[in-house]
């Protein structure tokens, strides 16, 4: 006697529309998030001023934990639903499989230091404002996150583009 294969109801039509639109949207503000996220970095590099240089880790920490991570989370969640009950599925097509390892990766390296190394930006910048730039180990480390951030965020976009044929389907 084989298994019985269990069928999930597909989502189609309108209702497929408004999940892309949401996936669009969701996408968005977390690759908006990571782009700011950036800038601010930058800007942090040429603060005038104590306040203004508080003002941006704060505001860093604030778009990190409200921004990029919620909008990368619900992006996963969505991506979920879009893999459970749409035509695209976990692994049928393999390059399907490379985003969910991508977001994976990119979530489990990125968003436990991210919100660490602001946490500890926020607690230097307290203690010795301006000048805790120079001995700031975690600024760099924060370059880099948002780097590799920003590049599997672009990967993705090519891959949902161009949906290359990495193998013939799987199933």
């Amino acid at each position: 006697m084989g298994a019985k294969k269990i069928s999930l109801p597909k989502i189609e039509g309108k209702k497929l529309k408004f999940m892309k639109l949401l996936h669009l949207l969701f996408v968005s503000i977390w690759t908006g998030g990571t782009v700011v996220s950036l800038i601010l970095l930058l800007k942090l590099c040429n603060a005038a001023t104590e306040s203004e240089f508080y003002n941006t880790v704060f505001l860093l920490k604030t778009i990190a934990r409200d921004v990029i991570l919620a909008g990368g989370f619900a992006t996963v969640v969505l991506g979920l639903v879009y893999s459970l009950f749409t035509k695209w599925g976990f692994v049928k097509y393999r390059w399907v499989l490379v985003k969910w390892v991508l977001t994976i990766a990119v979530f489990r390296l990125t968003a436990p230091m991210y919100m660490d190394y602001f946490d500890k930006m926020q607690s230097l910048v307290m203690a010795d404002g301006m000048s805790s730039l120079s001995t700031m180990p975690y600024f760099n480390w924060q370059f880099l996150l948002i780097g590799v951030q920003m590049a599997t965020i672009l990967l993705m976009f090519v891959l949902s583009v161009y949906k290359p044929k990495l193998k013939k389907a799987v199933g």
